[in-house]
């Protein structure tokens, strides 16, 4: 009973009228909250299709059609409505987040590359002494090298020493 008495021509259109002159405000609102962002961000919030959709509803209400009534009395008309209006809230609030300056999410990439920036700074000081030590053993090969080849070729054989026991 009550739902005949809401899809009715005339508070269809009264309501139809609301929603429009209350998207006027939301419209300045919006404008206003985009114009207190600092900067540019990564990605822009587009709100205009939300409203867009609100406002196509809106006028579907005024021009009081059949299916318009239809469609109220069976809920769809309320159902999308309430799609719209919750589409366009968590863009409205996610647009306050970003001109609040509220907590950045972070892509798996950006997660990873943080990962490996703190991985890094931690295993950068290892590294550079490892560079050092590999240096330090590379110089004492080559001298060990050079003394064994010195050693080699300026060694006594064994005839020089067995002919000098001989005499």
């Amino acid at each position: 009973m009550a739902v005949k008495y809401v899809c009715e021509d005339a508070l269809l259109r009264k309501i139809g009228e609301d929603i429009e002159e209350n998207l006027d405000l939301l419209k300045n609102h919006i404008r206003d909250l985009e114009s207190q962002r600092v900067g540019k961000s990564a990605e822009d919030i587009d709100l205009g299709p939300q409203v867009e959709a609100i406002l196509d509803i809106s006028k579907r209400l005024k021009k009081g059609e059949k299916i318009t009534n239809d469609q109220c009395v069976k809920g769809e008309l309320g159902e999308e409505l309430g799609d719209r209006l919750r589409e366009l809230a968590s863009g409205i609030t996610e647009l306050q987040g970003k001109v609040d300056g509220g907590n950045l999410a972070y892509s798996t990439s950006d997660s990873l590359r943080g990962v490996m920036g703190t991985l890094g700074y931690i295993f950068h000081p290892l590294v550079t002494r490892f560079r050092i030590l590999a240096r330090v053993v590379a110089v004492l090969f080559l001298v060990a090298a050079g003394l064994f080849t010195y050693l080699f070729i300026t060694m006594e054989t064994e005839k020089d020493l067995l002919e000098e026991i001989d005499a």
